[in-house]
């Protein structure tokens, strides 16, 4: 479906009511699915969907057309942007592994060769493993180790790419603690 030009027209310009209802009536579905999609929690989806929709309010005088499409992909920027703020505020110490890696600095301070690493690295996957759901382990496992785009893995373990990224944030923090007892 192609956003109405006049309803844009209309939106930068006056913006009534009835124009807002028309917006919401035709955006509200779409914007509700992305955000699903996007991993956004269900108890928040509906306020998403709120700061989503103030944003539009707020900078729809500043939206240019480009092109055809161009409103739904500025829409989706917004949402997007939104969905990332609330995952950095929900997990401010998400680390990469590589930060892990670096964090007990294995490689960079000679503190024990390859193999060692390895051994180290298997015992504390066979101590943490044990604590988390296999569907946590996979996640963690597929997007740290395989590299894999986390909301493909979501996909395929039938969770979503937020829960993802809890599997991972806490994996991750518990292989850095079982790696830093390991080393100590």
């Amino acid at each position: 479906m192609e956003t109405p030009l006049a309803l844009l027209d209309r939106l930068r310009n006056t913006g009534s009511e009835a124009d807002w209802n028309v917006f919401a009536s035709i955006y509200y579905p779409l914007v509700l699915q992305w955000c699903r999609r996007g991993g956004c929690p269900e108890g928040e989806t509906m306020d998403m969907v709120q700061e989503v929709f103030l944003d539009v309010y707020q900078n729809i005088v500043d939206f240019k057309r480009r092109r055809r499409g161009s409103f739904r992909t500025w829409l989706r920027r917004i949402l997007m942007s939104k969905l990332s703020r609330l995952r950095n505020r929900r997990f401010p110490e998400l680390i990469e592994f590589e930060e892990l890696q670096e964090c007990i600095a294995i490689y960079n301070s000679g503190a024990c060769d390859k193999i060692r690493y390895e051994e180290l690295l298997e015992k504390a996957c066979e101590k943490v493993r044990p604590e988390f759901k296999a569907v946590a382990w996979q996640a963690f496992w597929r997007t740290e180790f395989d590299r894999s785009d986390p909301g493909e893995v979501g996909g395929a373990l039938g969770i979503t790419p937020n829960s993802v990224y809890i599997a991972r944030c806490r994996i991750t923090k518990r292989m850095k603690e079982c790696l830093i007892d390991l080393l100590c």
